[in-house]
């Protein structure tokens, strides 16, 4: 796992977070977008044009998502003013991170990429201003 082989190397214990886990997609989980089009045509259009609200069967809308990391997030960040800290996670999970740091809505997701592996430096002020530095490199 990324988040051992990173603590190991900066000589910290991970402190595994449930609330920072990607986006849960329910019933959808394995399935093409075809599938999905085909199975689920209303639903699968209506997330299509309102992905920030509508939640696949079993699964989360992205709000949902956002509402569990957020918290956390800003815990995370509140405990460690004027450190340096590392939050490994899945795309989804820094999409929201990394639009709350530049004011943008949710609806935006798919105009940040994240490629696997990839990091991104965001600096967090005390008076609330965040920076991001440096994006999906």
């Amino acid at each position: 796992m990324a988040a051992d082989q990173i603590a190991l190397l900066q000589k910290v214990q991970p402190d595994y977070r449930k609330e920072l886990r990607e986006l849960h997609i329910g019933d959808w989980q394995g399935q093409t977008w075809r599938q999905l089009e085909r199975d689920y045509p209303e639903l699968w259009q209506a997330r299509l044009d309102d992905i920030v609200h509508v939640a696949p069967p079993s699964g989360e809308s992205l709000l949902q998502m956002a509402e569990r990391v957020r918290p956390v997030i800003m815990q995370i960040i509140s405990a460690h003013i004027g450190e340096e800290i590392v939050i490994v996670a899945h795309g989804g999970v820094n999409r929201v991170v990394l639009l709350d740091a530049i004011g943008a809505p949710l609806k935006q997701l798919f105009h940040i990429e994240q490629d696997f592996g990839c990091h991104n430096v965001i600096d967090f002020f005390a008076d609330g201003y965040t920076v991001v530095k440096k994006l999906n490199s």
